[in-house]
């Protein structure tokens, strides 16, 4: 009896063999799925390099935030330049921008506080927004950009003072 059970344990085991593989194959085919699916949807394909340069009253803007808010979906955001450029990015989804119509703002802030190394004193000043309140906001700036794919995606962000 004990050989029979055995022999019966032998005739299982290409059985289980086979069974164990297509299991490995499906779960290998679940992974490969979701790993496509997860760079379909935040990988480069919805993004697109975009560029661009802030002007204030027709000159350059030398400081600040471009910041984009989409209806569906993470904006971005970049650093002005000196010479009034961005580039815009988002730390988790890397550089570019969503497809789609953004919503901008532009904030520009000057002063705060000061750390002078000589004395270890801190010295605040006024802070004082370099461009109107108005821009600070998606909401309210009146700024939008529409990135498309394969486009130029450059674009003029045209700021002005109150009463110009």
């Amino acid at each position: 009896m004990i050989c029979f059970k055995n022999l019966d344990a032998v005739k299982l085991v290409p059985q289980l063999t086979v069974a164990r593989n297509a299991i490995n194959l499906l779960t290998a085919c679940l992974l490969a799925s979701l790993i496509v699916g997860a760079i379909g949807c935040s990988g480069s394909g919805g993004r697109e390099r975009v560029t661009g340069r802030v002007t204030l009253d027709g000159k350059p803007l030398t400081e600040g935030t471009v910041s984009t808010k989409l209806e569906k979906g993470r904006g971005s955001s970049g650093q002005i330049q000196p010479d009034g450029t961005f580039t815009l990015g988002h730390p988790a989804d890397g550089p570019g921008a969503a497809l789609g119509t953004h919503s901008v703002s532009v904030v520009a802030i000057e002063g705060g506080t000061e750390r002078l190394d000589d004395e270890d004193v801190e010295i605040s000043g006024p802070i004082r927004s370099l461009v109107p309140p108005k821009y600070n906001s998606p909401r309210t700036s009146g700024l939008t950009i529409e990135v498309t794919a394969g486009g130029e995606n450059n674009f003029t962000l045209e700021l002005k003072s109150r009463g110009s």
